[in-house]
């Protein structure tokens, strides 16, 4: 359609249905930093976006009522479906889960998530998101169960960290990252401000910057007795040379390819805000009251 851009991008999660392991995910998590982080799926189920809007009187008083007067069990009572609390437990768990990981690990990782929330404020970016998909194996089965990248795929290398005799195998990627720093957003901002619950995504891109990156410094730990499985050095049929795969676990987590920079830069031009539509313009306002 004439003035609107069209941009396909790879997939930040193995295509593969078998990386997900027979049970599907352990955790699959949408991460921002703020109230807005999801649970996606629990155990290979979905986990239903179950929103509360200002029309849902009887579940923000039930929320408030059961939350003062016994929590979970009372809300329930309250007319507050179990769908809803299931998506409120995940949320909470979202922002509070603690991801082990040796220090090596997690020195690579920050490094790449500074780099590339870095340059997204530089071009006026925010609201972006980490999807980490996390799989649990027992440690004898790790190094067959993680997927590495292929010729032609998109994904980055998998994180996997032994401890004991389970291995935890990750998978990290930057989606939603084509948000500017917009009038509609400003607006957004100051109606989150006073009704929304805290911390808010919808912040200046500078400040959002700092805000994802202190979130997942304090999230991503380094652990005594973690170890990281090394990167396969022999390739089974099929597979890239080790360097490539090496190479790939380190890149840049939104760098699906050679030109995602010059992508980016391109729709952080003004001619990229014209084509922008109208019909988003109280969307984010709309989520106010979202739990």
């Amino acid at each position: 359609r004439k003035g609107v851009l069209y941009v396909a991008m790879g997939n930040c999660l193995p295509a593969a249905k078998a990386a997900e392991g027979e049970d599907g995910w352990h955790k699959l998590y949408d991460l921002k930093g703020t109230a807005d982080d999801k649970l996606l799926a629990l155990r290979g189920e979905e986990v239903a976006q179950v929103h509360k809007r200002c029309w849902n009187m009887s579940w923000m008083l039930g929320e408030c009522f059961g939350g003062c007067c016994g929590g979970e069990a009372t809300s329930a009572g309250c007319g507050v479906p179990e769908e809803r609390r299931r998506y409120k437990r995940g949320k909470r768990a979202a922002y509070r889960d603690v991801h082990r990981v040796s220090p090596a690990q997690r020195e690579r990782l920050l490094g790449t998530l500074r780099a590339d929330a870095a340059f997204m404020a530089g071009i006026e970016l925010m609201d972006y998101s980490v999807i980490l998909a996390v799989r649990k194996v027992p440690a004898a089965e790790a190094a067959a169960a993680a997927y590495y990248p292929q010729p032609g795929d998109m994904h980055s290398a998998p994180v996997v960290s032994i401890e004991g005799d389970e291995a935890t195998i990750m998978y990290f990627g930057i989606i939603d990252f084509l948000q500017r720093w917009t009038p509609k957003k400003r607006t957004a901002h100051v109606i989150k401000l006073l009704f929304a619950p805290k911390p808010i995504s919808t912040v200046p891109p500078d400040q959002y910057e700092k805000q994802f990156v202190n979130f997942f410094s304090d999230r991503i730990r380094a652990a005594e007795g973690v170890q990281a499985l090394e990167v396969p050095t022999e390739p089974v049929e099929g597979e890239a040379p080790a360097e490539a795969r090496r190479a790939a676990g380190e890149g840049a987590v939104i760098s699906q390819a050679a030109d995602t920079e010059d992508v980016l830069l391109a729709l952080s031009t003004d001619a990229a805000a014209k084509a922008e539509g109208e019909e988003e313009t109280f969307e984010d306002a709309s989520e106010t009251l979202e739990g």
